[in-house]
């Protein structure tokens, strides 16, 4: 009966470099792909809110069309003596508001901006270090 040795396969440094290459590829392209999705979301959410913002403008001079024809919707409130104010939803957090000034025919836009509906509250919860040593 022969003796048959186990011959481990001999791995060199080419073996090794190649294993850690394929590794560091396939972390790069990991990382690439969690970049992408994550840049796709922030695309898809950055392009909502732009046109939920220009549907806003939309309805916003729709109303500022139909007070140039001298009908005032129940959304335009009036002021002030000639100025008139509408707000427009955007979203949840976010309204336009709009101010405009009407003497005669002519009609003057005082105030076209995107304000928040939010009210903010100050979050004292935590207690601060005032400076002061306490004896």
């Amino acid at each position: 009966m022969s003796k048959q040795r186990y011959v481990p396969m001999p791995i060199g440094a080419s073996s090794l470099l190649t294993i850690f290459a394929v590794l560091c590829l396939l972390t790069f392209s990991l990382l690439s792909l969690s970049t992408a999705n994550v840049n796709k979301k922030l695309s898809d959410k950055s392009a909502g809110a732009i046109a939920n913002y220009y549907n806003a403008d939309f309805e916003a001079e729709r109303i500022l069309s139909k007070m140039r024809e001298g009908i005032y919707p129940d959304q335009v409130k009036k002021i002030g003596e000639k100025i008139y104010s509408y707000d427009c939803k955007i979203s949840d957090s976010k309204n336009l508001s709009v101010e405009v000034m009407v003497d005669g025919e002519t009609f003057e836009i005082r105030k076209w901006n995107v304000v928040s509906t939010i009210v903010w509250q100050a979050d004292d919860s935590i207690e601060v270090w005032d400076g002061q040593i306490e004896e």
